[in-house]
């Protein structure tokens, strides 16, 4: 017998399962033939066994697990490990899954002997705060971890189904018991979690993990908790219009994986409506941002870990558009046996080409301050923005892209320090078409590299050196431009952009215009600061904040505007009233804070309206 005693929100909850013996008030049967539907075939069996070949040259027969390189920074929010081999969980989990693919009788023992080393780093404590999540790698573990990861619990929670539902049959019976109950586990864990509707992949993948956990084991308060879970999604959704974790390529591409994977796992009609629902929105989400002039996906992003787009986001159009859409060097995505993606048919030709200028206008949250996004898309460039976002890496609240498929351009803003990107600074943007107006203040417990796990704490950080950043790609770019003491100019690939700084104040400090380049990049800089390290008081400044205004005209140059030296005629105005910076430019107002504060203060008091 297992007891599973939860804290919490669940602390009354007292579950007795009896481990040898789960019965179904479902057919599990039936789950176990549908999920077998998305094995691979006989050539895909072939190729995956290739590809697993090379990898299980790595397997540590001590460990039980494969070892991979651990890049210098990753997983720099939870993880320790750094530039050095080491043993995966989840790497194992997701190689486990594909030697059972695989048919290979050798492979499959190779994948048993991984799983049974996977379960057993799960944390099985129900009474632990890490009940029912893996470590990022056996080397480190749950206690040694800089923050552990609770969305480990989904995402091996998803392999560890869809081991067990596609390999019944095959699975040592000792294997399977353990498997059930570490499914068990990470569903107790997500539940106690209880992940919002905010948080879109993770909200979806947790849903996918409860509702099968509760359906293939007959556990009925899972259940109650799975069915709930749902539907408080796809009610979110639906009135939302979208994703919170919006217009992101890479968590709307997370977003349609689990969705199809419900798609094609779960069996209840009622379910599939509410997901075949949300899967279509997901993708006209892609299809009404993506510029096909350039092959990029219009901004803003809520999440992107790549400015350009890889070629994976391109050969996923590929293969769910069965080869009518390409960009780059498109082939079928590795794995895609798995999940049979498919783009509504109407929404196809959105991805190859466009056929008129469109302003697209997004509401991205709910309540009486929500997220707004503006995305331009012409034919000769495409200029994103969100009304309020934040400098967190991860974000791109401010983006434009223009130049061609197969050499796409972009400019993005960014706020280093020590020349990372830091999270403190707070964006505002109000746009029409190609003309925008942003400011950017100073949050005194923003998110230095992380938004969340390293806040700073009364607005001091060090640093030796601050600025604001408007970065292009390619490097090239810097030898059109003319940059001057407001702001600079270039022309270049149909485009015609004028960014002029209105406003740069950051308490005493003399700000002055620095330029670079790289082999990637080029930029022009606002330098805030450059010298020995020192510690900075957003608290003790009374004004620290930032007005620019860009226009972009798109089309052929005219005659008397082809020499690059002559400045666009711009009007745009900025004055400090009281407590805020006001810009304004014909119809475009903004207006914001200019004393560093708490960032939740910074973004429910500023103003804007397009007259």
């Amino acid at each position: 017998m297992k007891k599973l005693l939860l804290q919490g929100t669940f602390a009354a909850l007292l579950l007795i399962l009896a481990s040898c013996s789960r019965k179904s008030g479902y057919d599990r049967m039936a789950y176990m033939e549908n999920a077998r539907q998305y094995l691979p075939g006989p050539a895909e069996k072939e190729n995956l066994k290739q590809r697993l070949e090379a990898r299980g040259k790595r397997y540590d027969p001590e460990l039980s697990l494969i070892a991979e390189h651990v890049s210098p920074d990753a997983n720099i929010y939870h993880s320790a490990m750094r530039d050095t081999w080491a043993h995966g969980i989840r790497r194992n989990a997701s190689f486990a899954g594909d030697l059972l693919d695989s048919g290979d009788p050798d492979m499959q023992e190779m994948a048993f002997r991984i799983w049974n080393s996977v379960l057993s780093y799960q944390d099985q404590d129900s009474l632990s705060p890490t009940f029912g999540i893996w470590p990022y790698y056996a080397e480190e573990p749950l206690d040694s971890m800089i923050n552990p990861d609770w969305n480990w619990a989904d995402f091996i929670g998803v392999e560890l189904l869809e081991s067990y539902m596609r390999h019944y049959d095959v699975l040592p019976d000792s294997l399977k018991a353990k498997m059930e109950d570490a499914i068990i586990d990470a569903a107790f864990s997500i539940m106690r979690r209880d992940v919002k509707p905010g948080y879109t992949n993770i909200a979806i993948m947790g849903t996918l993990v409860t509702q099968l956990a509760a359906r293939l084991f007959d556990i009925p308060e899972l259940q109650e908790y799975a069915d709930m879970r749902l539907k408080r999604f796809y009610d979110y959704t639906r009135e939302l219009g979208g994703f919170e974790e919006y217009n992101s390529p890479t968590y709307t591409v997370v977003a349609l994986d689990e969705l199809m994977r419900m798609k094609q796992y779960l069996l209840e009609r009622e379910a599939l409506e509410m997901v075949d629902y949300c899967y279509t929105l997901a993708w006209e989400e892609l299809a009404t941002h993506f510029h096909p002039p350039t092959a990029q996906l219009g901004g803003p992003h809520s999440r992107s870990y790549s400015t350009l787009l890889r070629q994976d986001f391109y050969n996923l159009l590929y293969t769910a558009s069965s080869g009518e859409i390409r960009y780059g060097h498109p082939r079928e995505n590795r794995g895609s046996y798995k999940l049979k993606h498919r783009i509504p048919d109407d929404l196809v030709p959105r991805f190859k080409h466009l056929d008129a200028e469109a302003l697209v206008i997004d509401t991205f949250s709910m309540g009486p301050n929500p997220v707004v996004g503006t995305t331009w898309l012409h034919p000769a460039c495409c200029l994103g923005t969100a009304n309020r976002s934040t400098t967190w890496e991860q974000r791109r609240p401010w983006i434009l892209y223009w130049g061609s498929d197969t050499v796409p351009r972009y400019l993005r803003v960014r706020l280093l320090h020590d020349y990372v990107d830091f999270g403190v600074g707070n964006i505002f943007s109000v746009q029409d078409h190609g003309r925008v107006l942003s400011a950017l203040n100073f949050a005194t417990d923003g998110g230095d590299y992380h938004l969340l796990l390293d806040r700073i704490r009364d607005g001091h950080f060090r640093a030796s050196d601050l600025r604001l950043r408007f970065e292009c790609s390619p490097a090239g770019l810097s030898e059109l431009m003319k940059v001057r003491n407001s702001g600079f100019t270039f022309s270049d690939e149909g485009i015609r952009l004028s960014l002029n700084m209105l406003h740069a104040e950051f308490g005493i400090l003399d700000i002055r215009i620095e330029t670079g380049r790289d082999e990637r990049n080029s930029w022009v800089d606002w330098v805030i600061y450059g010298g020995p390290e020192t510690d900075f008081f957003l608290t003790a400044l009374n004004r620290a904040v930032f007005g620019w205004y860009m226009e972009i005209i798109a089309g052929p140059p005219q005659s008397s505007d082809r020499e690059n030296d002559r400045e666009m005629p711009t009007e745009a105005e900025s004055r400090i009233s009281g407590e805020n910076l006001l810009l304004q430019s014909g119809n475009l107002f903004l207006s914001v804070p200019v004393k560093p504060g708490r960032e939740e203060n910074l973004q429910s008091h500023w103003n804007s309206r397009t007259d």
